[in-house]
């Protein structure tokens, strides 16, 4: 994470968490897919392995969701083969704001 000097976290940064651990979740439901191919065969174990699919398939409209700009709702590009946003991106290429401002402060 960038951190700004009075401790604020960056835009990028935030953007970065979210699609971070959408990420990680997708892949977590990818592992349970993984571990019910080795279930015994039954009714169950079918819709038990349909449900690894709903969750990678939220977490990946998900992160097309929150990899937004805030001010123009343009998407960001991704890192090719990484987990979040590309490293180089400093400002949004739709409108030009800068992503190592301060996110706006919580409520």
């Amino acid at each position: 994470m960038v951190f700004l000097k009075d401790s604020t976290v960056s835009i990028a940064s935030e953007l970065q968490r979210k699609i971070v651990t959408a990420r990680l979740i997708g892949f977590g439901f990818f592992g349970l897919f993984v571990v019910g191919l080795f279930l015994p065969k039954g009714s169950l174990t079918q819709a038990l392995r349909l449900v690894p699919f709903i969750g990678v398939a939220a977490t990946a409209l998900y992160i097309n969701a929150k990899a937004v700009c805030p001010k123009c709702k343009q998407r960001l590009p991704q890192e090719r083969y990484g987990l979040g946003l590309d490293k180089n991106l400093h400002r949004c290429p739709g409108c030009g704001l800068d992503l190592d401002a301060a996110a706006a402060p919580k409520e």
